[in-house]
């Protein structure tokens, strides 16, 4: 693949940018990504034998919807005239299949001219990725502990109403989300999740009571954190009158500890923008690199 070089810049320049990442070289870069790709269509630009821009791009149907993917490792274009020219024939083959399309597109953090182009295509950030290395272990003044798996079914239901009240908290604002996502009938799926040998729940305690949640769980990040042990946090929850305590960060800083004495030097998160409570707390710990943008097109 000819193309990998000027990919590997638009990647190597968002890495630049990130304190906390661990990126790869291109020979690694390239090897990964030709990997990942191979799913992929391609929609390439030339100027004679030189490539001035590439889209990657993948089609599947789900529930009579047509779903468009674009990878944020798997774009590049010599300007933004050229990138949103890439765009829109591949915004018109998708159309063509002739049902509802929804457009999920990759872009780094730092690629702000990109963000600005799909945001006048009027797409919407619906979630961000950042990455953190684990610092070193500090005093924890709160009562905090691991979920052992044999644990689970007797906190259950305070570990679902925890859980479930992502969904509320979405829910409450139904004009930027409906958090369908998090729905009652979720509760099996979620219950094998965190009952998986390779997920890990930890446990805020207040006067005996399970007040706060927090899971990882062993999905990779390979494109931050390449050669590297690497976890990822997520589904976390502090009931609202522990808020502001401190102890949603303790909590944090327990699992990366435990998850640090496994050998894990770097955690990663990936949010959802809508929820406001989410976007604060792991902005605040993780340093971005790169936004997910949606948009759903309806056929006339």
């Amino acid at each position: 693949m000819g193309f990998t070089e000027e990919l590997y810049k638009k990647y190597s320049a968002e890495m630049s940018m990130n304190t906390h990442a661990a990126p790869m070289n291109e020979e690694q870069f390239s090897a990964v990504v030709v990997d990942k790709l191979r799913s992929y269509t391609c929609l390439c630009a030339r100027d004679g034998e030189a490539i001035t821009g590439a889209l990657f791009y993948s089609f599947r149907t789900e529930n009579g919807r047509l779903l468009c993917d674009i990878p944020v490792y798997g774009y590049f274009a010599s300007s933004l005239t050229l990138l949103e020219k890439l765009f829109q024939a591949v915004a018109n083959a998708a159309m063509q299949h002739g049902m509802p399309v929804r457009f999920s597109v990759g872009l780094y953090a730092h690629d702000e001219e990109a963000l600005r182009l799909f945001s006048l295509l009027q797409f919407g950030i619906t979630a961000q990725r950042g990455v953190r290395c684990i610092p070193a272990e500090e005093e924890n003044a709160f009562d905090i502990r691991l979920i052992s798996k044999e644990e689970l079914a007797g906190f259950w239901d305070e570990i679902w109403a925890l859980a479930e009240g992502i969904g509320q908290q979405l829910r409450s604002a139904p004009a930027f989300l409906p958090g369908e996502e998090f729905g009652e009938d979720d509760e099996d799926r979620c219950w094998r999740f965190f009952t998986a040998d390779t997920t890990r729940v930890f446990g805020a305690f207040a006067e005996g009571q399970l007040v706060g949640i927090l899971e990882t769980d062993d999905e990779e990040d390979d494109l931050v954190c390449m050669n590297h042990w690497n976890v990822r946090m997520g589904n976390a929850f502090l009931l609202p009158q522990y808020r502001g305590s401190g102890m949603a960060e303790a909590l944090l800083r327990y699992a990366e500890t435990y998850e640090a004495q496994r050998g894990a030097e770097y955690a990663w998160v990936e949010h959802s923008t809508a929820n406001s409570v989410s976007r604060h707390f792991w902005n605040r710990y993780f340093e971005s690199w790169c936004f997910r943008l949606e948009r759903d097109v309806e056929q006339l």
